[in-house]
C-alpha cells in the first residue's frame, strides 16, 4: 500500500469515528520565505519528459511579492501565449513569464516539500513550482496564472511560477477537504468539512455557509462565477450554495454512500468517485448513473480509488486515482478510458486541468 492509500485509510477510519476530520487543535504553520528569483540566460526550451525543469525564478512581475493579485496586468490576455523570459515569442513560447502553457497539474506531496508538476495534454512533464509546503492535501488553479493550496488543513497559500507568495488569508479553515474556483469571477470556494467557505482572489473573506453538523463537505465543483455544487457526505447529495441568500440546498440526491470526490466535465455534467474501488458514476439532472469500474476500462486489476475529478471535454473528465501507483487517465461517458501518466513513485495529492 502506498503512502496515498495509508493516508486515505487514515483519513476514513477518522471520518468513520469522529466525522469529517480527526478532532483536536490543529497548529497553524507559518508559510516558509522563499528565496528571491533567479534570472535564467537564453531562451527557455521546454524539457524532454522525466527530465523536470525548475521554473522558480522565471517569473518578471513581481511588484507585491506577497501578494500578487491576478489581472494585474489589464492589457495582457493571460491565456494565450506570450514570450518567456529571453524569448522572442512564437506559438511555441510558453503562456507567459510564469509558467509554461500547461494542460494538466498535479500537487506532489514530498517530504522534502511539496511541489506542482505541470504537464501537456499529453501527460508529458513541463517543469515544477516549489510550493513551500509540507504535505499539503489540496489545491486548485485559476486563470489569472496562480495556484491555491490548503497546506496543513487549516492554511491557504498563493502559489505562482517563482513559489510561494505567502499566506493567502489569515482566515484559517476548519479542515479544507478540497477547494475550488469559480469563473470567471476567480472566487476560492472550500468544502470545510460542516461548513463552505468562499474568498475573493485577493484574500477577503466573504461567506461562510450554515453551520450544520448533519451535513459534511468534502468536494467542491464550479459550474459557473455563482454556481457551485458541493459534496455532502452525510446526505449523501450534492448541494448547491447561495450566495446572496446565504442558503445551502440538495440538487442532486441519491449520491451512492461510497463517493468521495467529484468534479464536472465542460458541459456541466456531474462526475462523481470513490476513495476505495475506483467506480466512476455522472449525473446529469435526470439521475446518476453508472459510468464503470476504472480498473476494468484500464484493464488494471491494481486500481485502489479516485483521488480527484477535473474537467477534460464536454463528455470526459481527467481521473486522478491511486493504486500500484498514482496516475491520471482520461475517461469519456460511454466509459472508455485511456492513460495518460504515471506518477513512477511520486504521491499525487490533487489535480487541476485547464
Amino acid at each position: 500500500m502506498n503512502t496515498t492509500q495509508i493516508s486515505t485509510l487514515i483519513a476514513a477510519t477518522c471520518f468513520a469515528l469522529a466525522g469529517c476530520a480527526p478532532d483536536g487543535t490543529m497548529e497553524t504553520l507559518t508559510p516558509e520565505v522563499v528565496p528571491d528569483p533567479f534570472s535564467l540566460d537564453g531562451d527557455t526550451e521546454r524539457p524532454n519528459d522525466g527530465e523536470l525543469a525548475d521554473l522558480s525564478g522565471l517569473a518578471t512581475d513581481i511588484a507585491s511579492p506577497e501578494h500578487h493579485v491576478p489581472g494585474d496586468q489589464p492589457t495582457a490576455d493571460q491565456m494565450e501565449p506570450g514570450p518567456a523570459p529571453g524569448s522572442t515569442g512564437g506559438p511555441d513560447a510558453p503562456v507567459d513569464p510564469d509558467m509554461p502553457n500547461w494542460s494538466l497539474s498535479v500537487l506532489v506531496q514530498d517530504p522534502a516539500g511539496d511541489h506542482i508538476l505541470l504537464l501537456d495534454d499529453e501527460g508529458l512533464t513541463l517543469g515544477t513550482i516549489d510550493t513551500g509546503t509540507t504535505y499539503a492535501g489540496d489545491f486548485a488553479w485559476h486563470e489569472g496564472e496562480a495556484f491555491w493550496v490548503v497546506n496543513d488543513g487549516v492554511t491557504i497559500h498563493r502559489i505562482e511560477g517563482i513559489g510561494n507568495m505567502g499566506a493567502f488569508t489569515t482566515t484559517n479553515l476548519s479542515w479544507g477537504w478540497r477547494m475550488n474556483i469559480t469563473e470567471p469571477g476567480g472566487d476560492i470556494i472550500i468544502a470545510d468539512e460542516y461548513e463552505m467557505q468562499r474568498f475573493d482572489s485577493q484574500g477577503n473573506h466573504m461567506l461562510t455557509s450554515p453551520y450544520d453538523s448533519g451535513d459534511c463537505y468534502m468536494d467542491i465543483a464550479a459550474l459557473g462565477s455563482n454556481d457551485i455544487l458541493s459534496l455532502n457526505v452525510y446526505g449523501n447529495s450534492l448541494d448547491s450554495w447561495d450566495f446572496s441568500a446565504n442558503a445551502v440546498t440538495p440538487q442532486i440526491l441519491g449520491v451512492p454512500g461510497s463517493i468521495n470526490y467529484i468534479g464536472v466535465d465542460d458541459s456541466g455534467t456531474a462526475w462523481m468517485g470513490g476513495s476505495y474501488g475506483g467506480d466512476l458514476y455522472r449525473q446529469d439532472g435526470d439521475g446518476t448513473e453508472s459510468v464503470g469500474s476504472l480498473g476494468v476500462m484500464l484493464d488494471d486489476s491494481g486500481v485502489y480509488g479516485v483521488n480527484a475529478l477535473e474537467p477534460a471535454s464536454a463528455d470526459s473528465v481527467y481521473v486522478l486515482f491511486t493504486g500500484s501507483q498514482d496516475a491520471i487517465a482520461e475517461v469519456d461517458a460511454s466509459g472508455v478510458a485511456s492513460l495518460l501518466a504515471e506518477a513512477n513513485g511520486q504521491v499525487w495529492k490533487d489535480l487541476a486541468s485547464r
